[in-house]
């Protein structure tokens, strides 16, 4: 596999592609797409909630249900009151959105939904939010 490969864009412009294979297949083609691994339904939301299995940390509550879809999947439920801003807020589920992606092979396949406990005002919090679950989900592991 070669993972930096130059390619002839249509307008004759030349862009250098990283993890493309030689056969045209793509490193980010054999990922799952976002929407594979979020839930997004309220339904799925309640089947998690449902099922009570759960972590509690000083700042999250981590709830989990065993899954049949064979992966990984996240939902966040993040109050805005917990939250001063919407720039937070969405620091916040870039963050942990992005460690659960690099962590989807290591990860068992249940559903898992995160929810705030306390409010969480300023930077330094949301690091110390990410970390938290960081380290709880490594301990589900």
């Amino acid at each position: 596999m070669a993972f930096a490969k130059e390619c002839t864009l249509k307008m004759g412009e030349r862009l250098l592609m990283h993890g493309v294979a030689k056969d045209g297949d793509t490193l980010l083609s054999r990922l799952p797409s976002p929407k594979d691994w979020h839930i997004t339904s309220q339904a799925d939301f309640a089947k998690v909630f449902s099922t009570r299995q759960r972590s509690r940390s000083h700042y999250l509550h981590i709830y989990w249900r065993n899954d049949s879809l064979e992966r990984p999947r996240l939902g966040l439920a993040i109050a805005m009151r917990l939250t001063k801003t919407a720039v937070q807020r969405n620091r916040l589920r870039r963050g942990l959105y992005e460690y659960f992606r690099q962590n989807l092979g290591k990860l068992p396949a249940n559903d898992f939904v995160i929810s705030l406990r306390r409010p969480c005002y300023d930077k330094a919090c949301v690091s110390q939010v990410i970390a938290e679950f960081k380290s709880e989900l490594n301990k589900l592991v």
